[in-house]
Order: structure tokens, then C-alpha cells, then sequence
């Protein structure tokens, strides 16, 4: 049943408000958060493990997260570099760093220790946003500019408030323990000595009023990616893989749902039942139908993430138009009544579209690129590429130790609607290319060293990083 267009942004304006949004955050609302495309699937990871960090008693199962944060040493991180004394920097800042004096021999050693973490920051490159490696729950974001916290993009969040809405609590206590086996139990001791120099002896955050709630995200439809993904993540923590060699394929693996939650989400929004299809080309050396319909494929998905949030606002009905407008006018004062609602409309599109252009339009490409599913790689146009990198993690996840291709393809078409083969292609126009787009693929597992060829001709992948 359609829905009356003031409830509609009624509902929108009292959640952009929640989450300190000037105005109408279509994107946030119905997405569940805030996406940017600048945000990195590294700084997404560590912003979750931070509120995993700030709610370890009770994690994934409260209905308010606090968010907390090393304010005072994001601070030393932005200031230390322009003074050359502990007094100076102490007369500079009104946070009380007088302690400093007693924890280090001398500003040169404080100094240093500053220029270290600098040096081992992920991105050290970066002008906005700086973050370390995880070496334990109890990591620091270093806070740089106003804009800041466009580089996490609050992807972090969104994960974290994914898992908590899940009602396999299984699967939510079972992460629960192994985060904390891995980055806090297993901690580097060193690195949580250096913290606490800098921090007043102490490894706890520093009080923060900010706090989220689990229900301002919806994920009905979508609570098998964040399961798949529960059960992905808990298959990596408990591997024998070390926690510094994981970052990089959980990383990945964050940025690959996430894109998936985002076009299941939109295809919810458009009432869009059938089944996500993300046909990926096993890179070909020249065009092909398979490349120009994953291309198609993805264009398709990519706009769907506008398209269903203007069709929302198309369909819906309006009780009383003045009540429409005036409330539209409370929210933007340069608002000017029009008294007709299509044109009311079609003011409101075109913020979307603006929201969009300016916010969003990147992020689906961003995450996809990130997790190794996108490129434009021998073409023009982005589309559906299978990375080496990617293979590598989906081998790694999905077979113990050895496993039927054709099994395999069905797995991760199942779990991660990527298909390869002429399986699932039900136009016979485009049989034959995606059956040369499968033994591109064998090619390049042989080249891999994943393939395993019986003298039956049976085909078979074996995990070799175990």
C-alpha cells in the first residue's frame, strides 16, 4: 500500500535529526546510514571493531551503542608537530596534559614515539583522515580537519548495527568471542603500554555522548548478508591465519556485503523480488557478451539505488497539501509553496538526485571496486570483474580443502549471487560466451595453483592457503 507523502518525511526528518542531518536525509533514512564514497573498507573495518571496543560487555546485543573515542590522543596527533616543548603544548591546549611531563624523559622521547605512530598509520598519505592498524581493540583515530569523519562514512556503524539486529544469537556471541580473543585478549602488550603513556595511564575511552540506537536501521530482506557475513567473519577469526595477515581479507570481505546489503536494499525499496544477479567476467583480452552483460548488469544495479527511492516519492499519496507544504517550509525556509503535488514532487526528486550526486552516487562502485568485484579493467566502462584477490578469499571461505568446480560455482553463486558460468544464463544469445568465460576461469585457477585436473576429467579446487 502506498504511503502518505508527509508521513514519508515525517519519518525521514525525525531520523536525519536524530543523526544531526540538516535537512532531508533520504539516503541515510532509507539505507539505514550514512555512506559517503570517499569511505575505505579499512576505516570502515576499524570503525566497527571501535564500537565492538566500546561495548564488550554486552556487544551485539544492546539496543543502545556507545560510541567512544581517544580524544586526547587525537589531540596530541594533530598538535604535537608545532611545538618543540611539553610547556608549550601544555599552554596550548585546553586539555590538561601536564601528566606527559611525568611518563616520558623528555619531549624528544614524546616526540618520536608521535612521529612512530605516524609512521605505521594506514594511510599516511592521507590529508583528512588518518587511522592505525589494529593492533588491539584499543586503537586510536588520529582526527584531522573538520570533515574528518567523511572517511569512515559511518560504514562501521552500519555493520556493527547489522549484526545486532540479527536473531541468530549464535552467531552473535560466537563473533563476540573471537573479536575479543583476537584483538583484545591477544592484544600487543607493547602497544597498550604506549597508549596508556598517552592517555593518563589509563585504556579506557574517554566519555562520549554519542550513542546509537540498533532500530535505526531496518534490514528486513536483508538479514541473510549480514548472517552470510557473521558466518564468513567467524570462518576467518577462527582460521590459523595471524590477526595482522587477516586485515586486509576482512577488509574486503566487509566492503563486498556491504555492496551486497546496498542492492538487496534498493531492490527491496523497488519491490523487486527476483533474485540479485551479478554475472562477473573472468577478465577476457578483447569484448565480449559476457562483458558488455555484466556491464549491463551492474549499470542496472547502480541505478537502482536512485531509482527507488524517487519511485517511493512518485507512488505515494498525499491526504492534505497544505500540511505537505507547510511542513516542507518549517524544514527549508526558502521553501516556496507551489500548491500543486507533482510539483511538490518533483522539489523533492531533485534533492534526491542532489543527495545522490553530491553523497552517494559512488559508494555501491566504491565497495564493489574495494572488495575486488568491480573494474573497468580492459574497457571503458565499469562492470563485473573478478580479482585474483577475490578469488583467492571466496576459495579460501568457501572449501575446505577440496571441492567439484561446478559445486563451487553454485556456492558462490548462492551465497554471493556471482555467477561465471552459462549455468544461470537463461538467454541462449548468451550461452556461448559465458561458457568461454568459465574456462577463462579454470585458466586462471590453474595459473593460481587452485585447480586440481583428474585423468576423468573431473575438475576440482583446492584451498592451498591452509
Amino acid at each position: 500500500m502506498d504511503r502518505d507523502l508527509l508521513s514519508i518525511l515525517k519519518d525521514i526528518y525525525d531520523f536525519s535529526k536524530a543523526r544531526n542531518i540538516d535537512g532531508f536525509g533520504f539516503f541515510n533514512y532509507f539505507f539505514g546510514h550514512r555512506f559517503l564514497d570517499t569511505q575505505d573498507k579499512e576505516f570502515i573495518f576499524l570503525e566497527f571493531l571501535n564500537i565492538c571496543r566500546s561495548n564488550q560487555e554486552n556487544m551485539f546485543n544492546e539496543s543502545v551503542i556507545k560510541k567512544l573515542n581517544h580524544k586526547k590522543i587525537d589531540t596530541l596527533l594533530d598538535v604535537y608537530q608545532i611545538h618543540n616543548s611539553f610547556d608549550s603544548l601544555i599552554q596550548s591546549c585546553e586539555e590538561d596534559f601536564s601528566y606527559l611531563k611525568s611518563n616520558f624523559k623528555d619531549y624528544k622521547e614524546f616526540y618520536t614515539l608521535l612521529e612512530c605512530i605516524e609512521q605505521i598509520l594506514i594511510n599516511p598519505n592521507a590529508k583528512k583522515m588518518k587511522s592505525l592498524h589494529p593492533f588491539s581493540l584499543n586503537m586510536v583515530f588520529g582526527l584531522y580537519a573538520d570533515d574528518r569523519r567523511n572517511f569512515f562514512a559511518r560504514g562501521g556503524e552500519l555493520l556493527y548495527l547489522g549484526f545486532c539486529n540479527l536473531e541468530n544469537n549464535a552467531y552473535k556471541n560466537e563473533l563476540k568471542e573471537l573479536i575479543l580473543y583476537r584483538y583484545k585478549n591477544n592484544a600487543d602488550l607493547r602497544w597498550e603500554k604506549l597508549i596508556s603513556l598517552l592517555n593518563n595511564g589509563s585504556l579506557s575511552d574517554v566519555d562520549s555522548s554519542q550513542v546509537l540506537n540498533k532500530n535505526s536501521i531496518n534490514i528486513s530482506g536483508c538479514e541473510i548478508v549480514f548472517e552470510n557475513l557473521a558466518k564468513d567473519l567467524i570462518h576467518l577469526l577462527k582460521s590459523n591465519i595471524v590477526t595482522e595477515d587477516l586485515f586486509s581479507m576482512i577488509s574486503n570481505l566487509i566492503a563486498l556485503y556491504l555492496g551486497m546489503f546496498i542492492v538487496y536494499k534498493s531492490k527491496i525499496l523497488n519491490n523487486n523480488n527476483d533474485k540479485t544477479q551479478i554475472p562477473t567476467e573472468v577478465l577476457n583480452t578483447k569484448s565480449c557478451k559476457a562483458r558488455r552483460y555484466s556491464k549491463d548488469v551492474y549499470k542496472i544495479n547502480e541505478e537502482g539505488v536512485l531509482s527507488c527511492i524517487i519511485n517511493i516519492i512518485q507512488i505515494s499519496t498525499c491526504c492534505d497539501l497544505h500540511e505537505l507544504e507547510s511542513f516542507i517550509k518549517e524544514v527549508d525556509k526558502d521553501y516556496v509553496f507551489y500548491n500543486d503535488l507533482n510539483n511538490v514532487k518533483t522539489y523533492l526528486i531533485d534533492i534526491i538526485k542532489t543527495e545522490y550526486k553530491n553523497n552517494f552516487s559512488g559508494v555501491l562502485r566504491k565497495l564493489f571496486k574495494d572488495a575486488g568485484l568491480v573494474s573497468r579493467d580492459g574497457a571503458n566502462a565499469f562492470r563485473y570483474l573478478l580479482s585474483e584477490e577475490l578469488i583467492a578469499l571466496l576459495v579460501f571461505l568457501n572449501v575446505d580443502i577440496k571441492m567439484e568446480l561446478d559445486k563451487f560455482l553454485s556456492v558462490i553463486y548462492d551465497k554471493y549471487n556471482i555467477f561465471i558460468s552459462d549455468r544461470y544464463i537463461y538467454d541462449e544469445s548468451l550461452k556461448s560466451d559465458f561458457k568461454n568465460n568459465k574456462k577463462r576461469f579454470i585458466k586462471k585457477l590453474r595459473k593460481l595453483g587452485y585447480l586440481d585436473e583428474k585423468s576423468d576429467g573431473l575438475l576440482y579446487i583446492v584451498n592451498t592457503q591452509r
